[in-house]
């Protein structure tokens, strides 16, 4: 029995959503059939969490906590309760990398003293009394979690305990770490912030934002997409022209601003181009030098956040190498941060790291998800079930999106009632891609640039290139025919179109990539792969709570069942209805755009559909 096995670091963001203690007791629930006390529920809620805290400012974030682990394999056959550790602490020896095992007694004692006539046995509790010695309940332990049936038998092991009492333990204070300002001065700066998918890079860099201009600083917001920008535009920045504005792209700087920007931050710097093109332009429009130098020419201090594992297109060259080497043709002070800490996907990095494990990412081997209370994953049977899963969430308060591999073709709008062709066919069911426009289509399905936080975005399937830099808490994820498991190994597979002898529009005549970014004329197969891997890891790291996964085909879709392994969330799954209430946080109204509309949404009332974002 153990009720739940997470690093420190996870332990506490698994607390700061509200959900350790209910997982904890359903857990306990679970194995022992009766619910736990009050008493050891608030056990829970102070003493893992200081614990946690204490072990995450000894930089030790990443120990394994094991909670309530039995001592023996058999504890369940032998008589009476079963002991119980209150926590076991896992990881490595700092000298010589062997494993090491702590086994913790909680205790919430202010204060405790030794009684005098039985120094070895008893402790004085103020209002409790005498008490057995904590250590003697962990010498019992010791002999028997290191006996032969001890849980690690067998295996080579340092093993010590000790007793935690966080209500007798001063607080600790750590200093901030000196850091260099982000305030401009005559001197060129660059900033080169990396940290991979949802460690929180475009949060640093808004709050940066908000933070400089309010100094009087002038500041810009530059990334290489137009979906991360129409998202921020359209729900922060709804009615301020000034504000929208302060967002750009990256190859908006041809001509650099005079006088030069205080501050120029770049996000999503792996999507950087060589040059600053565009077929619409005008010769003399075109860059003549590479990008990231027209970015330095902009501002006199640059902010880079970038992620090398995200790049999904071939001609995105932002590396950490480039930006060192064009800092140092600018002889400009360069400044390293790397973000650790998972922010996306419930804070788990071992949802991350399988992730990209059974994508082939990483070279790791693929191992079946160990469910961990802060990330919930699961394989639906069909497009209809995928899409009721997340349509159901959706409407009850959750953010929710359907996004696919860019495996069908893609018609732009039809008509001019800017009709959306359903090109997404898995059988029977036909769903069309986001809208490829720049204005609203047909029953108000909206432009790509803000499909991913219009409430008519539901109605539609997404796809990287409107999904990355965002997240929502589900994701419902369909690979299709590019990326299809075949015997132990990944098969990549481009497509070909047919047209419709009735409708006209561009069919699948052979299953594979359709994504024009990708075809056999502008990168080879080694290349192609490459980019469908990280496709698919942008897509499988967008959500905050649940990912839903669906393959077109049965083999991959088998494979992946395999990886998942049975569900079992002993009533934990997070939908709405089991979040816990303080949880169920409704997503904030579309900034209104003025007086006018302010009157006439007052009239429809708090609760109107067309209020709130998805």
């Amino acid at each position: 029995m153990l009720l739940l096995r997470l690093a420190a670091q996870d332990l506490l963001t698994l607390n700061s959503r509200r959900r350790m203690v209910p997982h904890l007791a359903a857990r306990w629930r679970h194995f022992r059939g009766a619910d736990a006390s009050l008493s050891e529920r608030s056990a829970w809620a102070e003493s893992l969490v200081h614990l946690a805290e204490d072990l995450v400012a000894a930089g030790r974030g990443n120990v394994e906590m094991i909670v309530e682990c039995a001592a023996t394999l058999d504890e369940a056959d032998r008589p009476g309760d079963p002991r119980l550790i209150d926590v076991v602490l896992v990881g490595h020896h700092p000298d010589d990398r062997r494993l090491s095992v702590q086994l913790v007694e909680l205790k919430r004692w202010s204060t405790v003293t030794r009684v005098e006539r039985a120094t070895a046995e008893l402790v004085h509790v103020p209002g409790m009394g005498r008490k057995k010695h904590p250590a003697l309940q962990l010498r019992e332990y010791y002999e028997a979690f290191t006996g032969g049936r001890g849980p690690l038998h067998g295996l080579d092991f340092e093993c010590g305990g000790f007793a935690y009492l966080h209500n007798a333990t001063a607080a600790k204070v750590l200093p901030d770490p000196q850091r260099p300002a982000l305030v401009p001065d005559e001197r060129r700066v660059v900033f080169l912030v990396t940290g991979g998918a949802g460690t929180g890079k475009s949060a640093i860099g808004l709050q940066i934002k908000a933070e400089l201009e309010a100094g009087g600083h002038t500041v810009k917001y530059a990334s290489g997409s137009r979906a991360f920008n129409g998202a921020i535009q359209e729900h922060v920045g709804y009615g301020d022209r000034e504000f929208r504005e302060s967002f750009t792209y990256f190859s908006n700087f041809v001509t650099p601003p005079d006088p030069p920007l205080d501050v120029l931050i770049c996000d999503e710097a792996h999507r950087l181009r060589e040059r600053s093109t565009n077929r619409f332009w005008k010769p003399e429009h075109q860059g003549t030098k590479p990008q990231v130098d027209e970015l330095l020419d902009a501002s006199r201090l640059t902010v880079f956040f970038l992620d090398e594992g995200q790049t999904v297109r071939p001609h995105e060259v932002g590396t950490v190498e480039l930006i060192e080497d064009a800092a140092q043709r600018y002889d400009a002070t360069l400044v390293r941060y790397e973000l650790r800490e998972q922010f996306r996907c419930g804070g788990s990095d071992a949802y991350i790291r399988w992730v990209r494990a059974m994508l082939g990412v990483t070279d790791e081997e693929p191992e079946q998800w160990t469910p961990d209370g802060l990330m919930h994953v699961e394989v639906a049977d069909s497009p209809e079930e995928l899409e009721r899963i997340i349509r159901t969430e959706a409407l009850a308060g959750a953010s929710a999106r359907l996004v696919a591999g860019y495996c069908w073709p893609w018609t732009k709008p039809i008509g001019k009632e800017r009709r959306l062709e359903a090109d997404v066919r898995i059988g029977d069911w036909h769903r069309p891609w986001n809208a490829d426009s720049d204005a609203f289509c047909e029953d108000g399905a909206p432009p790509c640039r803000i499909w991913a936080v219009h409430e008519k975005g539901l109605d539609q399937i997404g796809c990287v290139y409107t999904a990355q830099g965002l997240e929502w808490d589900w994701c419902g994820v369909i690979m299709g025919e590019d990326m299809v498991r075949r015997s132990d190994r990944w098969v990549f597979r481009r497509g070909k179109e047919r047209k419709d002898p009735e409708s006209g529009v561009k069919r699948v005549a052979v299953p594979g990539s359709f994504d024009p970014k990708v075809k056999a004329g502008s990168v080879d197969d080694e290349e192609f792969a490459r980019l469908v891997r990280h496709a698919y890891h942008v897509l499988m790291t967008r959500a905050s709570r649940a990912t839903v996964l669906y393959s077109t085909d049965e083999e991959t879709r088998n494979y992946l069942k395999e990886l998942v392994g049975e569900v079992q969330v002993h009533g934990l799954r997070p939908t709405w209805e089991n979040l816990p209430e303080e949880a169920r946080v409704p997503h904030l109204p579309r900034p209104r755009r003025g007086r006018g509309s302010r009157r006439r949404r007052q009239s429809t009332g708090p609760h109107s559909p067309d209020l709130y974002l998805f």
